[in-house]
Order: C-alpha cells, then sequence, then structure tokens
C-alpha cells in the first residue's frame, strides 16, 4: 500500500470540504476548477493561472483513479510531490494567494477587459449594425407591400 495515497485523499477532501464551503458548492475543487474555466482571461493577469488549472484538474484525477479502481491505493497513483502541491494550493487558498483571489485583487482591471471581450463577440451588435438591420427590415417590407399590392390591384 502506498502511504502518499492515504496522505492524498486526506489532503483532498480537507481542501475539497474549505472550497464547498467558501463556494456554497458540494464539490468545491470541482466548483473551483469550473470558475477557473468560466474566467479564462485570468491567463492573462496570473502567470501561474494554466498551471494551477492544470494541477487541479490532475489533483481530481489522481482522486477519482484512487476512489473508483479498484486495487487503486496498492498502486503507485500519486507521490510525495503531488500530496505537496495539493498541500500549497490550500495554503494558498487559506492566505488569499490562490488564482480567483489574485484575479479578484485585479478587478477595476478585468471589468475593463471583459467588455473588451463581450465586444469582440461575434453575436454582439453595435448599434450602427442594428440600426442597419431595422432599415433594412423596414425596407424589405415595404417592397413586399408594394410588389403585393401591384399584383392584387393591376
Amino acid at each position: 500500500m502506498n502511504p502518499f495515497n492515504i496522505d492524498f485523499i486526506e489532503e483532498y477532501k480537507s481542501l475539497d470540504n474549505l472550497l464547498s464551503e467558501i463556494y456554497g458548492s458540494e464539490k468545491g475543487i470541482t466548483e473551483y476548477i469550473n470558475m477557473m474555466r468560466e474566467k479564462d482571461y485570468g491567463c492573462d493577469f496570473i502567470p501561474e493561472w494554466d498551471s494551477e488549472l492544470y494541477s487541479l484538474c490532475h489533483f481530481r484525477h489522481i482522486r477519482n483513479r484512487l476512489s473508483h479502481e479498484a486495487g487503486a491505493f496498492d498502486k503507485d497513483i500519486c507521490s510525495e510531490k503531488d500530496v505537496e502541491q495539493l498541500r500549497l494550493f490550500g495554503k494558498k487558498i487559506l492566505s488569499g494567494t490562490d488564482p480567483l483571489s489574485e484575479l479578484r485583487k485585479r478587478n477595476p482591471v478585468i471589468v475593463t477587459r471583459t467588455v473588451h471581450r463581450k465586444k469582440q463577440n461575434k453575436y454582439f451588435f453595435s448599434s450602427e449594425k442594428f440600426f442597419l438591420l431595422i432599415i433594412s427590415v423596414i425596407f424589405l417590407a415595404s417592397l413586399f407591400l408594394l410588389i403585393a399590392y401591384f399584383l392584387f390591384y393591376y
């Protein structure tokens, strides 16, 4: 039996419970991962964003293997480094130096960045495009009525 597997599961449960309390979710680490994925612009502001997201996904994968694979605790699924990285992430959460906390600290910049991204969305209509669309619809409706008038009355 690999002792790191047991240590890992204990650390994972501890961090998962902490994040569940913070974010009001049953699955704390999964919720944290989902929030990081929603705020994909975080990598523009937080240098370790992608590596932290990768690590959390890796931790969740290890946890799933330990929980669902038969005889998993007899295999070398995780290492001492995995346990230490998981502990370190828990300390970052408690000290407010985790990626989402760091992103919240840069809030004014993020609001500007979010608005800028919405304008780049291909489904976003500017007021000029919307005005042209309305004028085009009115023109086509008028043309249709004019053609219908001539067809029925002449």
